[in-house]
């Protein structure tokens, strides 16, 4: 049964998948340079979170997605527990 609203709402979920793969890859050369920047700054900052939003404000990206490419990349590279 096609209800009215509920296509438009799985419209709204299409773009998901690629827009995920293009997150994921970003953080090739630009996000090691992002990630390398806030490791090298941050004692230049009160708070690893400065230092990362003033590198992604800087980077044009956002606060947010350079955290989690941080996290990730410590996972990656066994400085902490992944899922």
């Amino acid at each position: 049964m096609n209800r009215p609203g509920e296509r438009a709402h799985l419209r709204s979920w299409e773009g998901w998948h690629d827009m995920a793969k293009t997150q994921k890859l970003q953080r090739g050369r630009p996000g090691r340079r992002a990630i390398r920047l806030v490791r090298e700054h941050a004692g230049d900052y009160p708070s690893e979170y400065a230092a990362i939003t003033a590198v992604a404000g800087r980077l044009g990206m956002t606060a947010e997605t350079l955290r989690k490419w941080i996290r990730q990349a410590e996972v990656d590279g066994g400085k902490a527990p992944g899922w």
